[in-house]
């Protein structure tokens, strides 16, 4: 038996998904209480007072990659027609890293980062010299945070809603192929500081608030450089659905839609959830090359 789910990213991110995903299945076997019953109090993320357009350009301003005289050339070229982006075929796979292997890249990387930085870190350094790029090209990584406990005062983990911020690691081609698995461990270490700020989520809401949801608006300025991004965490409940049959004997992305996006989910319980499963997308070529 297959289940599938599908959600809007805007009603929920990803621990409110796999929150609702275990409550269901509690109430599938029975139980009258169930073990995180959702927070619906949308007013706590009010801003206390009018919004501010210069706290809203702080926002564009994290999202910047090329220098200031690059953006203003670049803003001028907006004007004209666009060139849309060659579609590509994208090839995808599942990776299982095994708990052991997880142990060698923290060592490798200095035993000073966290599963969640070395295994972005590795991947991004193996994806960069697959795509085979010319040594210039901006590359970009991004990942995905959840905000609830760095807000102040902070929401609690059954809050029911989106409460992600973001952190960037910007760097080039031939630099980051110089560079060892520690040194690109530390810039994801970086964006995800970066990413845990209250500072963001208001800088989002304000933007919102003048803007609406025209976040295109914000992501022009990414076109022609290379991306990688994560989404999900390791850390998500997701072996622990049981609608009365027992745990999943798999869990995975049927479709991921990015071109270098990273899919992550902790292990399956019979290996003591200290491996991770990474689903990815990747153009056919670069995906066989980092095979």
């Amino acid at each position: 038996m297959s289940l599938g789910v599908s959600q809007s990213h805007v009603v929920a991110d990803g621990q409110s998904l796999w929150n609702f995903m275990v409550s269901w299945g509690e109430c599938a076997r029975g139980h009258v209480n169930i073990t995180l019953p959702p927070i619906h109090e949308r007013e706590r993320l009010a801003l206390k007072g009018p919004p501010s357009e210069e706290k809203a350009k702080k926002l564009v301003e994290r999202l910047l990659w090329r220098s200031p005289e690059e953006e203003k050339v670049h803003r001028e070229e907006l004007g004209k027609e666009p060139v849309p982006p060659p579609q590509v075929v994208l090839m995808q796979c599942v990776f299982d890293l095994s708990a052991s292997s997880i142990k060698k890249l923290k060592s490798e990387a200095g035993g000073s980062f966290t599963t969640y930085e070395v295994v972005c870190a590795h991947f991004w350094q193996r994806v960069n010299e697959a795509r085979q790029s010319p040594p210039k090209t901006k590359i970009r990584f991004t990942v995905l945070t959840n905000l609830r406990s760095k807000l102040n005062p902070p929401l609690p983990s059954a809050y029911f809603g989106n409460i992600i911020g973001f952190g960037l690691a910007d760097t080039q081609v031939e630099i980051l192929r110089g560079e060892d698995l520690g040194t690109i461990a530390e810039r994801i270490h970086r964006a995800v500081l970066n990413g845990n700020q209250e500072s963001l989520l208001l800088e989002c809401m304000h933007w919102l608030e003048l803007h609406g949801n025209r976040y295109t608006d914000l992501w022009d300025g990414w076109f022609g450089m290379e991306q990688m991004n994560v989404a999900s965490s390791p850390r998500f409940p997701v072996y622990k659905v049981d609608f009365g049959w027992g745990c999943p004997a798999a869990v995975r992305t049927p479709k991921v839609p990015g071109n270098g996006e990273m899919v992550l989910f902790g292990g399956r319980p019979d290996t003591g959830d200290k491996d991770m499963e990474i689903c990815m997308a990747l153009p056919t070529p670069v995906m066989k090359r980092l095979l």
